[in-house]
C-alpha cells in the first residue's frame, strides 16, 4: 500500500488505504480502537427518540450518554442555535407584553418558549401583569389593588410577610381567608384598617 506525502511531511494512508480499514472494521464490527459500530437499528432508535436521552440511554444500554450525545450530533441531530432577525424581534417587541405562551410558541415555532422568554428580557420586553382574580374578602381586594399599582407579585408579598406561600398558593381566594394574613399584608403594604360605627 502507497503512502503519500503531506504538507507536515507525515504519510497518510491515501484512498484505498481508508477503504481498506473501513472494510475491516465492518467486518469486525468495531473501530480500530475496539468500540462497538453504531448499526442502523441504533440510529433509528435516537432519531425516533430524540431528544430524550433518557430514555435513549435506557434503550442502548451498552452505549454510555457521552457517546450518545456524539452520535447524535454527528448524525445532523445537535443543536441548533437560531439567530432573531430584525423583523423577529420587532414582532416579539410587539407580542410579548399581552401575548399569551401559547400564542408566542405558535408564532416562534423555530425555537423553545425557554429562548422566546430569555430573548425577550435580553431586549428588555416585559409581559404585562394579569389582574388577580376577585377575593371574597375585600380587604384582600384591596391588597391585590395595591400590589398591582406598585408591581408586587405574590412572591414578593409572602416574602415581606414572612409567609411559606400563603399568598402564591392563592388561598385568600377562598371564603374563609386568614384574617391576620391580610391584616398583615396591609400593615407591609403602608396601610391600615379602621372602623367607622354608625350613629
Amino acid at each position: 500500500m502507497k503512502q503519500q506525502p503531506t504538507p507536515t511531511g507525515y504519510p497518510t494512508l491515501g484512498e484505498q488505504g481508508r477503504k481498506t480499514i473501513h472494510r475491516w472494521m465492518h467486518q469486525r464490527g468495531e473501530t480500530i480502537a475496539g468500540h462497538k459500530l453504531w448499526s442502523d437499528e441504533e440510529i433509528q432508535i435516537i432519531r425516533s427518540l430524540y431528544p430524550d436521552y433518557v430514555k435513549i440511554e435506557s434503550a442502548l444500554q451498552t452505549r454510555t450518554l457521552i457517546a450518545i450525545k456524539h452520535k447524535c450530533r454527528a448524525i445532523g441531530l445537535g443543536r441548533r442555535i437560531h439567530l432573531w432577525s430584525a423583523g423577529e424581534i420587532a414582532k416579539l417587541r410587539r407580542l410579548f407584553p399581552s401575548a399569551s405562551k401559547e400564542k408566542l410558541m405558535a408564532e416562534f415555532s423555530f425555537t423553545t418558549w425557554q429562548n422566546i422568554r430569555s430573548t425577550a428580557y435580553r431586549h428588555g420586553f416585559r409581559q404585562k401583569r394579569r389582574p388577580y382574580p376577585k377575593a371574597a374578602n375585600p380587604l384582600m381586594n384591596a391588597v391585590l389593588e395595591r400590589c398591582m399599582v406598585i408591581g408586587w407579585s405574590m412572591a414578593d408579598l409572602d416574602g415581606e410577610c414572612g409567609f411559606d406561600k400563603y399568598f402564591r398558593g392563592r388561598n385568600w381566594t377562598h371564603r374563609t381567608s386568614n384574617s391576620a394574613a391580610v391584616f398583615k399584608a396591609i400593615e407591609v403594604l403602608g396601610g391600615r384598617v379602621s372602623v367607622i360605627w354608625d350613629q
